[in-house]
């Protein structure tokens, strides 16, 4: 299942993305997602080009089309395209794919189905995909370290090669169960800027009320923890049927026909404040998410 979150505006990225989508197998447990940002706990906004699901890992792949000469190590490279002469230093990309990975893990460790897997939750990698066909790879070994190319390239370990290969010392890390859980993972809510206003006493539920339906400010927080996210709602109500929904990748069989609140973007959490405050000016069961109004919730800074 490949779910395109949002559209690359780099023409360079689309060539990419489209390399690893014809050459990723459909089946389960193979699934992947491009194009989306999530927000950790501490409010950090990153984004991702490339999430893959396979049997033998989990990758939060960075995407560069840097034509030309690649040369460098683990700290450095140095990259020569083709219409210059002076090479253009910069940070090895993988630094900042790594750093991103290990905010996501730490995302979806904190779910409830993250929770559910613990000991068994796959390891996640991070991985810089050099997509670029006329790409000439001089780098160091270390240099070479979770840095891929096409698998055409003879100058460069081949991405999806990497992606399908078991490793011997691990055997398979993803089963169906497991990559089924990754859409809810990921907050279906965040990577799509839309809010499905499900009501009645079920896990995930709020009641429809007036206020609700008008409310200025989406609060998310993770049951038994203190990580909180606050989105900003836009005025727009939209009604989705089960196919769209599931063309949108929500993360259960949908039925029916949703009503959803559009997200407009994230806001940051007020410095001091804590969900024991929010649980003041909440209604319903504790973890679920909860719609709240701007004025009662700024009245809760600490």
């Amino acid at each position: 299942m490949w779910v395109e979150v949002t559209p690359s505006e780099f023409p360079h990225e689309r060539q990419g993305l489209d390399y690893v989508k014809k050459r990723l197998p459909e089946p389960e447990p193979y699934r992947a997602w491009s194009n989306f940002t999530f927000t950790d706990r501490h409010g950090t906004l990153s984004e991702v080009d490339l999430f893959v699901v396979t049997p033998a890992r989990v990758v939060l792949v960075e995407l560069k089309g840097y034509p030309g000469l690649i040369e460098g190590d683990a700290g450095q490279w140095r990259w020569t395209s083709p219409t210059h002469t002076r090479p253009k230093v910069m940070d090895n990309p993988l630094h900042l794919a790594d750093r991103k990975a290990k905010r996501l893990l730490g995302v979806l460790q904190n779910t409830r189905a993250g929770r559910a897997h613990k000991g068994r939750f796959p390891y996640l990698e991070s991985a810089v995909f050099l997509h670029a066909e006329n790409l000439t790879c001089k780098l160091s070994a270390d240099g070479r370290h979770h840095v891929f190319g096409l698998d055409e390239n003879p100058t460069i370990d081949g991405l999806m090669a990497h992606l399908k290969d078991l490793d011997p010392r691990y055997g398979r890390q993803v089963d169906r169960p497991t990559s089924a859980m990754m859409p809810a993972h990921l907050k279906w809510i965040e990577t799509q800027r839309l809010y499905n206003m499900r009501t009645g006493n079920r896990p995930g539920a709020v009641t429809l009320t007036s206020d609700a339906a008008s409310a200025d400010v989406l609060l998310l927080w993770t049951a038994g923890t203190d990580e909180v996210h606050l989105w900003q709602l836009s005025d727009q109500v939209v009604l989705l049927d089960a196919d769209v929904m599931r063309e949108r990748g929500y993360p259960r069989e949908p039925r029916g026909v949703y009503l959803c609140r559009r997200v407009v973007e994230p806001l940051e959490v007020p410095s001091g404040w804590a969900v024991h405050a929010a649980l003041d000016v909440l209604t319903g069961p504790f973890g679920a998410p909860q719609v709240v109004s701007a004025d009662a919730l700024w009245e809760q800074r600490t």
